[in-house]
């Protein structure tokens, strides 16, 4: 679907920051690498700078929430889609390719699906039932619509200790073992034959962690199912990963043969174990250009390695509405997108659009 960016202009214009405006699509600088995506939710299409920023700068769009069961299932055989429809309309007036997440999940979902008649665990029969009727319904709807998803989200185990577990030990995993995957991306075919499976999954770059991913693929492709691309989650701070842990993980998952999409990217200024608010007066420009700078260094792998990543995505467009404003400190303040509260272009942005110019520069990307 083309790109309508007449609309996006008008919008820009009339919304935007001068600073934003003189920004050419940030889409653009990155045109025969990867795609660069976005994601809205119920609340930020109600917001025109936000709305105005996605459809300017990002050629791709997923929901934030409005996909997931909680949202689309809460109350078992009712569905409702009017929240997903609208963003959905959203991204096809503006040429934007959807991505479906997330069909098969151990969180937000209602405890319903996980319980039998009787108030014990629901059998391995039922819960199978439950899971094709989920997906068939989701998926066969926008069959043709967004033919991009995220099948199952976060199946490996998450310790960052090495462990010998491999999988998450999820009420999925509890009932059905490890086949669960392989359903859901049977099921999510059957639906639509055209779809583009993925399995997705953070801290995917750590060292413990992406031996586990890769382990779970194998044991699908043993099972007589395969993916068709792989999502690692990109919810990263400004020291980690490090380059090197990052293309390490890459040059691993090349030996799998599909495509890497690297979603839900936002880079927090804050470590896991730091709870407090080091900046309550907003961040200093010190750390902003840190963070400027880490980004930077992790563009560049992207860059080297653009052939095997067909897209980057961020899990939001503006600091003001990032879900890191609540977790992992419930009320902190986080700054780890590429615009600030006030729709604002930041370091990181221009530090990300300098790594492409600069390696265009000696590097031409592929052909389309």
């Amino acid at each position: 679907m083309p790109r309508r960016p007449a609309i996006a202009a008008l919008l820009a214009a009339a919304l935007l920051p001068a600073s934003a405006l003189a920004l050419p699509p940030l889409h653009e600088a990155f045109a025969g690498y990867f795609d660069l995506g976005a994601i809205l939710s119920r609340t930020t299409i109600e917001v025109p700078e936000v709305t105005a920023l996605a459809a300017t700068h990002f050629n791709t769009l997923t929901h934030e929430n409005e996909l997931k069961w909680h949202r689309v299932q809460r109350e078992e055989g009712t569905f409702t889609f009017a929240e997903a429809d609208r963003i959905i309309a959203f991204a096809r007036e503006h040429g934007m390719q959807l991505i479906g997440h997330a069909l098969c999940w151990h969180q937000q979902a209602p405890d319903w699906i996980f319980q039998g008649p009787d108030g014990e665990p629901a059998s391995p029969e039922l819960l199978l039932e439950r899971l094709r009727m989920h997906i068939n319904t989701v998926v066969g709807r926008y069959r043709g619509i967004i033919d991009i998803w995220d099948v199952v989200n976060e199946p490996a185990h998450p310790g960052w200790e090495e462990s010998e577990r491999i999988y998450r030990d999820s009420p999925w995993y509890r009932i059905l073992g490890p086949d669960y995957i392989a359903h859901a991306i049977r099921f999510a075919r059957e639906a639509n034959p055209d779809i583009v499976v993925l399995i997705n999954d953070y801290d995917a770059w750590w060292p413990a962690k992406y031996p586990r991913i890769i382990r779970i693929i194998e044991d699908l492709r043993a099972a007589g199912e395969d993916i068709d691309a792989l999502g690692m989650q990109g919810h990263w701070n400004i020291l980690s990963p490090t380059a090197e842990q990052f293309e390490t993980a890459l040059r691993a998952y090349r030996r799998l043969g599909v495509p890497i999409h690297l979603t839900e990217i936002d880079v927090s200024l804050y470590q896991w174990h730091e709870r407090e608010d080091t900046f309550p007066d907003g961040p200093t420009d010190d750390v902003l250009q840190q963070q400027a700078d880490h980004f930077r260094s992790l563009a560049e792998v992207m860059l080297r390695h653009h052939d095997l990543i067909d897209r980057v995505s961020f899990w939001g467009v503006s600091d003001r509405y990032s879900w890191k404003n609540n977790f992992p400190a419930r009320g902190r303040p986080d700054h780890a997108l590429l615009f600030d509260r006030d729709y604002q272009p930041k370091p990181i942005l221009h530090a990300f659009v300098e790594a492409a110019h600069a390696h265009r520069a000696a590097q031409p990307p592929r052909e389309p």
